[in-house]
């Protein structure tokens, strides 16, 4: 059987582009744009918590600083609600891989025959946890992976999606998301992120670690 492996560096994964702005008390001021957005299965057979959860994947996410001050990020967390409850966390940091010739990690998805790559993915947790001052006109970039509770079994009736990101001056800012048909492309062709270290060798192939 032939694997097709597609290999995707920022452009195309799926078409949908978003441009929200907010403001919080004229002070704290941020652009919120990604690019790449979809449903996916989680799989980790080495935590039966986690494995098989439903999960939304954000590729190349981009916070720009529109205010006058200084800013330093503390949390980015995905908001929804399902069943009549309203839950929230924040983004997983999945394991990553290497493929030759890219110097940054690398995520794989995967249905069992088709193999896609999102190339140089930096976990918004780890890019948080930098600490890193945010400047006027300052971007911050990285993608996440926002895990949904285990009782989450129908992602149709998930509603009120939201993002909300945070300071450490204690301001946030809410992005509500809107669920597009879009979303489900990927996973009703059955992909997962496969949380897993790995490596592609020379031959192409994948090798797990």
């Amino acid at each position: 059987m032939e694997v097709l492996i597609l290999i995707l560096t920022g452009i195309g994964l799926i078409p949908v582009f978003f441009l929200f702005r907010d403001r919080y008390k004229k002070r704290f001021k941020l652009d919120l744009d990604y690019r790449n957005i979809s449903f996916s299965l989680f799989h980790d057979q080495q935590n039966d918590k986690l494995n098989n959860r439903f999960c939304l994947v954000v590729y190349f996410l981009h916070i720009v600083n529109t205010s006058l001050n200084s800013i330093t990020l503390k949390n980015i967390n995905l908001s929804y609600c399902f069943g009549g409850r309203v839950y929230e966390d924040e983004s997983y940091v999945v394991k990553t891989g290497d493929i030759p010739d890219v110097d940054e990690p690398n995520l794989l998805t995967t249905n069992g025959i088709d193999t896609i790559f999102l190339m140089r993915w930096k976990n918004l947790r780890t890019e948080i946890g930098k600490h890193e001052v945010l400047q006027p006109g300052g971007v911050f970039n990285g993608s996440g992976v926002f895990l949904f509770e285990s009782s989450v079994n129908d992602l149709s009736k998930i509603s009120k999606l939201k993002l909300t990101i945070s300071d450490y001056n204690g301001k946030k800012i809410t992005f509500p998301i809107a669920i597009k048909d879009s979303f489900f492309t990927g996973i009703n062709k059955g992909f997962a992120v496969i949380n897993r270290s790995f490596r592609i060798t020379g031959d192409k192939s994948i090798e797990w670690k």
